[in-house]
């Protein structure tokens, strides 16, 4: 019980300091279309759902919340131009998923750095194809949605869906997935001369990943890992039954 409860503080710790990278207002002014298009494929990167669970239906009194935390490589010298100094993007995120009947899943995420005007949210529903069971794997489809809003200078929009199989083995539950994402970022400042020279800008991308789920008790820890054109990295540390 001790080496949960310092697994748990550690955890908390990495999450709370990890909008730090944030250091200051994110600010377009300057921005040209290639550079923001770029801004646009990476933020859609980062925000883009991610369950972090396995593709077992919860069930109808099943329910996980908990904390994760989501970092991308980008381009270091682009973002500290907009005043993000990192080549990695990270930010925590509150996260809830709940069973219904029929093998269908809903779950929602809420992310906020307050010192750099962030915030993200999502949501997604999951129907198990496969149930899955003490021999045989469990097999599922993901449809999810989410948005960003950096400091009301850009909005981020992006769809997913996702194909995903997994399979329990003692307190160890592996999970592999693919899928594919949409993205599509609009300029939302003020400024009148960027609201004239930027254009929206959309794309796709398939994504690969895998992960694995370690629960005891009612603590869940899952670590994942994703490879979009760039790699995506998640840790989550949940409550589930």
């Amino acid at each position: 019980m001790k080496q949960i409860k310092k697994v748990i503080l550690t955890f908390m710790v990495f999450v709370l300091c990890s909008g730090s990278v944030w250091a200051a207002d994110f600010d377009l002014t300057g921005v040209v279309q290639p550079e923001f298009n770029q801004l646009v494929t990476e933020a859609g990167r980062l925000t883009a759902y991610r369950s972090m669970m396995p593709a077992e239906p919860g069930g109808l009194t099943g329910f996980d919340i908990g904390l994760a935390i989501t970092g991308v490589e980008v381009n270091e010298g682009l973002w500290t131009k907009y005043n993000v100094d990192t080549d990695v993007v990270a930010v925590p995120r509150l996260m809830v998923q709940k069973g219904l009947p029929a093998g269908i899943d809903i779950g929602a995420f809420y992310a906020e750095v307050s010192d750099y005007d962030l915030s993200m949210e999502g949501a997604q529903i999951q129907w198990a194809l496969l149930e899955g069971t003490a021999a045989t794997p469990a097999l599922a489809l993901r449809g999810s949605y989410a948005k960003l809003d950096a400091a009301g200078e850009m909005e981020v929009k992006t769809m997913a869906a996702d194909i995903v199989v997994s399979k329990g083995v003692a307190m160890l539950t592996p999970y592999a997935g693919l899928g594919t994402v949409s993205y599509e970022g609009e300029y939302t400042g003020s400024n009148a001369g960027l609201q004239a020279l930027l254009s929206d800008y959309d794309d796709n991308e398939t994504r690969i990943f895998g992960g694995v789920q370690f629960a005891v008790a009612l603590l869940n820890i899952t670590a994942e890992y994703e490879q979009m054109d760039e790699p995506v990295y998640s840790v989550k540390m949940s409550l589930g039954w």
